[in-house]
Parts: C-alpha cells; sequence; structure tokens
C-alpha cells in the first residue's frame, strides 16, 4: 500500500521520490528557460539573416555596375593606346583613391578583382 504523506517507508522510498520531483521540476525550469532562448534567437538569427541578404544583394549589384564600369574604362584607354601594364597601375590607382581611409587588407580583394575585371576587357575582343 502507498503512503500518501511522504514520510519515507523503511526503504526511503517517499524520499527518492521527492528527489527525483525536484530534478524534474528544474530540469523542466531548465528546459522552459532553454526553449525561450531559442525561439528568441531564431527570431534574432532572422533578423540578422534578412539584413545580410539584403546587404548582400545589395553588394552583388554594386560589384556588378563596378566591373561593368571597369571595362568600360579600360576599354577606353586601351583604344587610347595605353598600355596593359599601364592600366594595371591606373586600376590599383583608382582603387586606392575612392577609399583612402580603408585599410589594405580591406582593398585587397577588392582591387586583384579590378584589376582581373580590367585585365579580361583589355585583352576581349
Amino acid at each position: 500500500m502507498e503512503r500518501m504523506d511522504n514520510r519515507p517507508d523503511a526503504d526511503g522510498s517517499a524520499s527518492n521520490d521527492d528527489a527525483l520531483a525536484e530534478r524534474a521540476a528544474k530540469a523542466c525550469a531548465r528546459a522552459r528557460q532553454l526553449i525561450s532562448d531559442c525561439v528568441r534567437l531564431q527570431a534574432e538569427s532572422q533578423e540578422y539573416l534578412s539584413h545580410h541578404r539584403v546587404a548582400a544583394t545589395a553588394i552583388a549589384e554594386r560589384r556588378a555596375a563596378l566591373e561593368s564600369s571597369v571595362g568600360d574604362y579600360t576599354r577606353g584607354l586601351r583604344d587610347g593606346g595605353a598600355a596593359p601594364e599601364r592600366i594595371v597601375v591606373l586600376l590599383k590607382t583608382l582603387v586606392d583613391s575612392a577609399c583612402p581611409e580603408a585599410q589594405l587588407t580591406d582593398l585587397r580583394v577588392l582591387r586583384d578583382d579590378v584589376v582581373t575585371w580590367g585585365i579580361d576587357a583589355y585583352f576581349a575582343a
């Protein structure tokens, strides 16, 4: 027969039940907090990703426009008689002068891309 007064039986089962119930209650409270944290972080993550997608799209659009502009600039220089080596120097100077406050490490990839686009445009048919 089961005891209803939560006093331990001779084998201590009531106190063991209390300990298990306390552990379960703590685990439940922790799970509730973690669920709340997960929902909040997921919402923040979705907001961040949304802003990231907008920024990534804007960067891709600007880079495409830049590539086109670099091609026009390079073809104009080529048609005016500029040597490829001179165009490379002019393109590097263009990137550096457009953002003089930027660190070289921030510009390195963009500068490399601009030079590559210029070389491609120079030797395109």
